[in-house]
């Protein structure tokens, strides 16, 4: 059975939670069932924090608030001590800075777990798969008005002088 996406029961949330909406508007908005909605919003009562904080996490984080048992979707060994690849994940972005890598983090997980650490090998496929679950876009929630964005990109529009009609060369 495939899960539906934290985005989504982000949504689910915000628009029930933070706009007021009722459980079947919050259905009809995103496609989910009723039901479905009911479920998310009974299991986020359950978790001992207010919506706006939740909505300020990202995805992985969010899905392991939401279901702590599974971990974001690796399996473990169940004799293999599982790395904390959200961490990884940020040591790595800094590795400009830093130098890391991402064997020498392995190092240091071998070093923390001895006797029950998984191979360069299998950590290397952990993190992979870890990747391939994380979405690399950013959604923003803006309120109508309360924000104007450009795009400067493309194709422009001609700035044509009121008086004398004329549109400057760049």
């Amino acid at each position: 059975m495939k899960r539906v996406s934290m985005r989504k029961i982000s949504e689910v949330l915000r628009l029930h939670f933070k706009l007021g909406l009722s459980l079947r508007q919050s259905a009809n908005a995103t496609g989910a069932s009723r039901g479905s909605v009911s479920n998310y919003c009974t299991r986020f009562k359950e978790l001992t924090i207010d919506i706006d904080s939740f909505l300020s996490m990202n995805e992985i984080m969010q899905e392991r608030l939401f279901y702590p048992e599974e971990g974001c979707g690796i399996t473990p060994q169940a004799s293999k001590v599982m790395p904390d690849y959200i961490t990884i994940h940020h040591e790595l972005k800094k590795k400009q800075q830093s130098k890391v890598t991402l064997a020498l983090l392995h190092e240091e997980y071998k070093e923390a777990h001895p006797t029950n650490a998984y191979s360069y090998t299998q950590f290397r496929e952990h993190y992979v798969r870890f990747l391939n679950q994380i979405n690399l876009s950013m959604r923003q929630v803006h309120i109508a008005g309360e924000k104007v964005f450009v795009d400067y990109s493309g194709l422009t529009i001609p700035i044509v002088n009121q008086k004398t009609g004329e549109v400057p060369h760049h």
